[in-house]
């Protein structure tokens, strides 16, 4: 939540968290990759080739989208940018390494996604 200290916490903030947990329950597919799953360790996101890169940035954005609370294509932008690239097509190994990275940190702290604006 992005939340470090209790005096931080509203209770509209808490009333938004409680309801994206219950529709996660409710809707398991509607819940981002939960953070076990979403941490990969350097060497295979390293071992990951260009189109596997791709597709695991793309099975991400709808999860990170309903997470942040922002429209995919939205979301598809701000990893675009994040990389470096007006489009992931332009994208070599190393900036799509760099895009997985990135929406990993965003999944795991969806607060940092809203902070850092394009």
């Amino acid at each position: 939540m992005g939340i470090r200290f209790r005096d931080q916490v509203t209770l509209e903030l808490l009333i938004r968290k409680l309801a994206h947990t219950e529709e996660g329950l409710s809707d398991p597919s509607s819940f981002p990759v939960p953070l076990s799953q979403s941490r990969r360790p350097e060497d295979e996101i390293g071992a990951k080739d260009m189109t596997d890169l791709k597709r695991e940035i793309a099975s991400r954005v709808g999860p990170l989208a309903r997470a942040v609370g922002e429209r995919s294509i939205g979301v598809q932008i701000r990893i675009n940018h994040a990389m470096g690239v007006r489009s992931r097509s332009e994208a070599d190994e190393e900036q799509l390494r760099a895009g997985l990275r990135q929406v990993i940190a965003w999944q795991s702290n969806p607060e940092e996604f809203k902070h850092q604006r394009a």
